[in-house]
């Protein structure tokens, strides 16, 4: 059949021949898209590969790749550096992740571990050594919300500050009080320990040195522990926070740690050490009897009560008229931190106000 036949047998023959070639085009270049991503792909991992052989990681192969730096779904395990050893929160798998969030390395603890003394080994950074102040974020939180606070205590402190992350939406906090325990002890060679916690850390801290803690056995926290300080404690559970965990029927939105902070803390709260290091405790307030949220009784914060706050055995005590979550980034709330860490009280010795 010749193409004249074939347009008087179809009037729109026009429109059926540019079809053809617009779908072949489509088609072709699809394939030159997949290709050349393949290729790509394939380039990346022989740099990396070459990268590797110069300096072997130990473990798995290894795709050096960009990361978000662990929200919800990862917890540290160690810190040094800027650089991190973090664990899955679902799979429960371990990964390495340098300063700028890039995994270096994946696999078991002891594999990342591994990796990561390599790196220090080689001099690429040095070991945590003198004083260290860790800050934990709080519920629904992650460490990227305390980077500001660390900000200020490294630039006006000039204190070694870390932020960090763990999975408060996924575990209980007796996972995360481990995590801690692990993370502190990875820093052999660091002379003096502060923390700073806003809100759930403040009782992953409490739950931490509660494990450390073994009156019959002679155990006590480690000494190296110097001075806390609490931002916003739930110390005695968070009544506001059971509406939130009351919607999350599946407990895959906020997770076990706020049923423990509502509905099950009357099993959590023996559980929960004071510390016995000097701590100060910064809560938030309006100074009356109806505070900034009505559905909770008393003053408060808009989330953990004003009576929820206190814990007896404070060394300081200040309320500032600061929502829960805006504590962490406020400038007064920062300067009152460094105060204590350094000095041992929020303003002067004279004004203190133990609890």
């Amino acid at each position: 059949m010749t193409y004249r036949e074939t347009r008087r047998e179809n009037p729109n023959h026009e429109l059926v021949c540019c079809a053809y070639p617009t779908a072949f085009w489509g088609s072709f270049m699809r394939i030159l898209l997949a290709s050349m991503c393949v290729a790509m792909w394939v380039g990346f991992s022989a740099v990396h590969i070459s990268h590797a052989q110069e300096r072997p990681w130990p473990g798995r192969f290894n795709v050096t790749w960009p990361t978000a730096g662990g929200l919800q779904y990862w917890g540290d395990e160690m810190v040094c550096s800027g650089w991190r050893v973090q664990r899955n929160a679902v799979t429960g798998h371990c990964r390495l992740l340098d300063c700028d969030d890039r995994r270096q390395a994946w696999g078991t603890l002891e594999e990342c571990r591994a990796a990561l003394e390599l790196v220090q080994q080689r001099g690429n950074i040095a070991p945590l050594k003198g004083r260290v102040v860790l800050v934990l974020h709080g519920l629904a939180g992650s460490r990227v919300l305390m980077n500001s606070m660390c900000k200020y205590l490294s630039e006006e402190g000039k204190l070694e500050a870390i932020s960090i992350g763990y999975p408060s939406t996924r575990v209980d906090v007796d996972a995360d009080a481990l995590a801690l325990q692990r993370i502190i002890a990875a820093m052999p060679q660091v002379e003096q320990i502060d923390l700073v916690a806003h809100s759930l850390g403040c009782i992953v801290v409490r739950r931490y040195l509660a494990m450390e803690t073994d009156s019959a056995a002679g155990k006590q926290p480690d000494a190296r522990i110097h001075r806390i300080v609490m931002l916003a404690p739930p110390n005695h559970g968070a009544p506001e926070a059971a509406r939130l965990a009351a919607l999350d029927t599946t407990g895959q939105i906020v997770g076990p740690a706020a049923q423990q902070l509502t509905a099950r803390f009357a099993e959590l709260e023996p559980k929960l050490a004071t510390p016995t290091c000097e701590f100060g405790i910064l809560a938030g307030g309006r100074g009356d009897e109806k505070g900034y949220n009505p559905l909770v009784a008393g003053d408060d914060d808009g989330v953990v009560p004003l009576s929820s706050a206190k814990l007896a055995g404070a060394r300081d005590f200040r309320l500032l008229p600061t929502l829960h979550v805006l504590f962490p980034r406020e400038p007064q709330v920062q300067k009152l931190t460094l105060k204590f860490l350094q000095e041992g009280y929020f303003e002067s010795a004279d004004k203190r106000e133990p609890l």
